[in-house]
């Protein structure tokens, strides 16, 4: 099976190869591991024992983040290797003062595999939630690496619990702690025969993650000077199943002391284009060329700011509902914002638990999101619902660090 797997693997780079000839993304990701060995050997200083932290993407990494610093802070005398699997991630964050270097990880073949472990001779290895590279994983396993998953989340449905996902499972065999989001999850991979002593309920350290933006709010004095005495409507992570909804939406709210921000899920020439002549609105640099009041619509075209302009907001649109699923709700929900997103949902623990507290709606149509928005105390009411369940939940990151740091000698 492994073969199997590997051959997928080499398949799976080949299409990258022909994407990338046409799409700016898939380049990058192919362009991003030239040379990767070579990369590592200049970079890395292996007199230091070294921890190697891995996220697919940005998301991962904003949750894993505050599980970073603390390895930073408690282990100052060890090397960080932060690796992301997506240039959204690694474009983003390749210079993060957090490690010592940032880097692509190889594609998943036996021979890179091999090569990748024996370079970085990490002691320790955290995943982020997700992402199974089988050969790294055994061959860190193979070097007596430590691996934990952080912040894992599971389902009965997933290929690893399947008749024929034996092979798969054996993936989370090798991992030294499971430490998982919730009570669900820790038995379904005890179920499965995962040895209980590595499973450990520690909870979702985007909670932790989040509430700490509330103390790192930068200021933007042109949106402020553009937003005004204005209420701000913000939508963020959207994709094109959400903007006709929403556009049908805001042709009732526009003249209602209210301004707009779209924020794409996919921040890129075309899609900010696209959804400026939708709206008829004007982009982030264009307010900075050029601040005005009159246009109450604006999209953002720049990457990284998103969490930040929920602070601004009172009600929050979280995109992808109607499509493959919603993308983050925390990071508004710290900010007090009623929190509104489509069918899709069910997969999140965390919109789960903020529509049962108040703090968020499921909607459908427009017309339901209108007839909330009208009725200021109900969206008031729902913001403080929010807040107060992130509040609630903050302290996983103790608990992870629990977990791992009696791994970690002191340098």
């Amino acid at each position: 099976m492994r073969f199997v797997y590997s051959l997928s693997i080499y398949g799976y780079q080949f299409l990258i190869f022909i994407v990338s000839q046409f799409n700016k993304k898939a380049q990058l990701w192919r362009n991003g591991r030239r040379n990767w060995q070579q990369q590592l050997k200049d970079n890395i200083d292996n007199s230091k024992p070294l921890i190697w932290f891995h996220c697919a993407s940005l998301g991962e990494f904003e949750q894993g983040k505050p599980v970073l610093e603390e390895l930073k802070s408690n282990f100052p005398n060890h090397f960080i290797l932060l690796t992301f699997f997506s240039p959204s991630g690694f474009e983003v964050k390749r210079n993060e003062p957090l490690a010592n270097f940032v880097c692509y990880l190889p594609i998943d073949t036996p021979s890179n595999a091999e090569r990748f472990i024996a370079i970085t001779q990490p002691k320790i290895g955290v995943i982020v939630k997700y992402e199974f590279w089988f050969n790294i994983l055994f061959e860190a396993k193979q070097a007596e690496t430590k691996l934990f998953l952080i912040s894992g989340i599971f389902r009965k449905n997933q290929l690893f619990f399947k008749p024929f996902g034996t092979w798969f499972l054996r993936q989370l065999h090798l991992f030294e702690g499971l430490l998982v989001q919730n009570e669900e999850s820790k038995k379904i991979l005890i179920d499965a025969g995962i040895d209980k002593t590595k499973v450990a309920l520690t909870g979702d350290t985007r909670f932790d993650r989040v509430s700490n933006l509330i103390n790192e709010k930068i200021d933007y004095p042109e949106l402020s000077h553009w937003i005004g005495k204005r209420n701000v409507f913000v939508a963020g992570s959207t994709w094109p199943s959400d903007l006709q909804m929403l556009k049908t939406m805001w042709q009732e709210m526009k003249n209602q002391n209210w301004v707009f921000i779209i924020a794409p899920h996919d921040v890129n020439e075309q899609t900010t284009h696209q959804t400026q002549l939708i709206f008829q609105a004007m982009n982030y640099d264009e307010l900075l060329a050029k601040p005005t009041f009159e246009n109450p619509v604006l999209v953002l075209n720049r990457i990284g700011m998103l969490a930040q302009l929920y602070s601004f907001a009172k009600i929050a649109y979280i995109g992808g509902g109607f499509d493959k699923g919603i993308h983050n709700t925390l990071e508004a929900a710290v900010f007090g914002n009623a929190i509104f997103f489509g069918p899709r949902f069910q997969k999140f623990d965390e919109a789960k638990g903020l529509i049962k507290t108040g703090g968020a709606i499921s909607i459908q149509t427009s017309d339901e999101l209108l007839t909330i928005i009208k009725q200021k105390e109900i969206w008031i009411a729902m913001g403080e619902k929010a807040a107060r369940y992130v509040a609630n939940n903050v302290g996983a990151v103790n608990k992870t660090c629990h977990k791992i740091f009696p791994y970690l000698a002191p340098a």
